[in-house]
C-alpha cells in the first residue's frame, strides 16, 4: 500500500510515535484485561487521494498518518476497556 520505501519508514515510524505515546495507557488497559499488548499494524489503503498515484505533500501525509494512528490506539485502549469490563 505504501510503495516506496521513505513512505513505508514513515508509516512506522509515525505509528511508533502514535504508540510510545500512549503505551502506558496500553499496559494498564491491557493488565486489567489480563492481557499482554503486542500491536502490529497494516494500510488498508495506499497512501494519497482515492483512484490516484499521487503521494500528497509530506506535511499533510505526516498530519493525516499521526490523527489515524492516534485514533487506532485510542481505540485499541476502548476495546481492552470493555474487555476488562465483562471479565
Amino acid at each position: 500500500m505504501a510503495r516506496r520505501a521513505v513512505d513505508r519508514a514513515l508509516v512506522k515510524r509515525i505509528a511508533r510515535e502514535a504508540f510510545r505515546g500512549l503505551a502506558d495507557d496500553i499496559e494498564r488497559a491491557a493488565a486489567a484485561a489480563g492481557m499482554k499488548a503486542d500491536l502490529s499494524i497494516r494500510l488498508k489503503r495506499p497512501l494519497g487521494p482515492p483512484g490516484t498515484s499521487e503521494r500528497p505533500g509530506l506535511m499533510v501525509l505526516r498530519h493525516e498518518l499521526r490523527t489515524d494512528a492516534d485514533e487506532l490506539m485510542a481505540a485499541v485502549i476502548t476495546r481492552l476497556k470493555r474487555i476488562a469490563a465483562d471479565v
